[in-house]
């Protein structure tokens, strides 16, 4: 039964409904029956440390172990986390996996140069987006900037249809001649 907690700024009481996805909890459960066990573990690779959390149904216990996140090889520091935290890397049944990297990579907009190819005749569409203005009366409002520039974002020659039919097929010397022209753009800055 899940729990209710009172929200402290209107007085009301709310529900916390449990995830949907029920899998997890059904495991633990048959876990405590006498069935095998699972072994669950979440890993978020952050720009500091690798956070792992990690539960062993068998053993009725929680894990959890953090390690340096190595910039030039992500993935030992997954490696380093599961050997602190003394599971057995093949006996993990569920790895749900994280990247604070990443998001911090978009907002902090220091991630690699990146092009677009688009169809023909829909380039702009990437930069305006969706024609609506989220803060009407918002005076000093400005969208963000979008993560690929519009110097960077190319045409290439083929069209499919609403109902998915290939009208003009993709031709890869367009996508090529794309690839050149917009690799000498992202070059010169």
């Amino acid at each position: 039964m899940p729990k209710r907690v009172a929200a402290k700024d209107t007085g009301r009481v709310r529900r916390l409904a449990w995830p949907r996805a029920r899998a997890p909890f059904n495991a633990i459960r048959g876990a405590r029956e006498g069935e095998a066990g699972v072994i669950f573990v979440a890993i978020d690779i952050g720009g500091t440390f690798t956070d792992l959390v990690g539960f062993d149904a068998t053993a009725g216990r929680f894990v959890e172990a953090k390690s340096l996140t190595t910039p030039a090889q992500l993935v030992q520091g997954i490696v380093d986390c599961i050997r602190k935290s003394g599971l057995d890397a093949g006996a993990i049944d569920e790895l749900i996996h994280g990247s604070t990297i990443a998001i911090n990579t978009l907002i902090e907009r220091k991630g690699a140069k990146t092009g677009l190819i688009v169809t023909r005749g829909t380039r702009d569409v990437y930069i305006i987006g969706r024609g609506n203005r989220p803060e009407s009366y918002n005076l000093f409002f400005h969208r963000h900037q979008p993560l690929v520039p519009r110097r960077l974002t190319l045409e290439v020659a083929e069209r499919v249809v609403s109902s998915g039919e290939v009208h003009e097929p993709l031709q890869c010397a367009g996508v090529e001649e794309a690839e050149e022209t917009g690799g000498g753009r992202g070059r010169r800055e």
